[in-house]
């Protein structure tokens, strides 16, 4: 299975070093490894369900206390097919502090799900660095390493 690109640019060794730069302390950024581990897990998880089933990936906001920044709002609610080359290059999470995902529409449901958009140029997702543009703020990266359930 190929990498995501976030997570085959970012060792755990950078991750640590620009969150020392953003001014976190050791237990914060080891809470936030913690998060981006998990992070990883689900993203491969769905990788392989869509492998596995087909269908496609449907971008979503990870919570709705924390919606996504400007430069990604457009791409919620977007599919990516499970038959295009790479799927893996357009799904979030786009940053560290990203606040998209993207959950797995099996064909039958994603056949019924006429809103649907399909997502398939590469210019339509956020460019930058390996930082969420609104992850260098110090509150956003707090919110970011709360689990999902007390955001």
């Amino acid at each position: 299975m190929a990498i995501h690109p976030l997570f085959k640019r970012l060792s755990g060794q950078v991750i640590w070093a620009l969150l020392e730069e953003a001014g976190l302390d050791p237990d914060a950024i080891d809470a936030f490894m913690d998060r981006f581990e998990k992070l990883r897990a689900e993203t491969l998880s769905l990788l392989d369900e869509l492998d596995n089933e087909g269908g496609a990936l449907e971008i979503v906001a990870r919570n709705a206390t924390c919606p996504a920044c400007e430069s990604c709002a457009s791409l919620v609610g977007r599919c990516i097919p499970g038959d295009v080359p790479a799927p893996y290059s357009l799904m979030p999470p786009y940053g560290l502090g990203c606040r998209l995902t993207a959950r797995h529409l099996p064909p039958a449901t994603l056949m019924t799900n006429t809103d649907a958009r399909l997502l398939i140029d590469p210019e339509d997702l956020p460019v930058g660095g390996p930082m969420c543009s609104c992850a260098m703020e110090q509150d956003d990266l707090a919110r970011w390493l709360l689990p999902d359930q007390e955001k």
